[in-house]
């Protein structure tokens, strides 16, 4: 179960009411239930972060994920730490609400880079809404990374097929999915009790042309 299906509640209680076996892929409620695969979005947003620290950037905005998800909540805590850590400050109106779609981040980076104080950097949740975030920063006539470096997450499709290409996470997908398939056959042919280890496979900062020293 791919998101979102594995935090729908009616499919769960489908399938452990029938008693089916079932592995979730990167689930954000009722993670005792099933087999998981996942990363951990916390350390990977905060390296991230840290990665545009270490190019010199000090005032950082961040565009959040869909709202109430715990990947959303994960990914802004892992931004925030990295901040906190540096000891820099992020202003309240440096953290705009997206929901992981690209016309979301269009809206909120032109909010965001209207203001007097704009940051130097941002960095969305998924690369959906950084793609957003590059249509933006082009509208107001600034220079992506000249004026701005914007990174993403997912290192999906979109990274490579904008200009200039994202700087991203890069989240094993593919590996994840062949992961779920593997431990649903384990856990299929194991004996009665057994129970495959859940898997947390690692991240990957990708770096590209989006992003550059300040």
């Amino acid at each position: 179960l791919p998101p979102p299906l594995c935090d729908e509640p009616v499919i769960l209680k489908a399938l452990t009411s029938a008693g089916k076996l079932f592995a979730r892929i990167s689930p954000s409620i009722s993670e005792e239930l099933g087999l998981r695969v996942e990363i951990n979005d916390h350390q990977a947003a905060k390296e991230m972060t840290a990665k545009l620290i270490e190019l010199g950037h000090q005032s950082i905005g961040f565009i959040t994920g869909r709202k109430g998800t715990a990947t959303t909540r994960r990914r802004l805590e892992g931004f925030l730490s990295a901040m906190k850590e540096a000891n820099l400050s992020v202003p309240e109106n440096f953290i705009l609400e997206g929901d992981f779609e690209y016309k979301s981040a269009l809206i909120a980076g032109e909010k965001l880079l209207q203001q007097t104080q704009r940051p130097t950097a941002i960095f969305a949740s998924n690369d959906e809404m950084a793609a957003g975030l590059i249509a933006a920063a082009h509208k107001s006539g600034l220079s992506v990374p000249g004026d701005l470096s914007i990174a993403g997450y997912d290192d999906s499709m979109v990274a490579t097929v904008v200009w200039p290409q994202l700087t991203t996470v890069r989240q094993p997908i593919k590996q994840m999915a062949a992961t779920a398939v593997k431990i649903l056959i384990e856990q299929c042919r194991a004996e009665s009790g057994e129970r495959p280890n859940n898997e947390l496979l690692p991240t990957e900062i990708i770096m590209r042309e989006s992003t550059a020293s300040k």
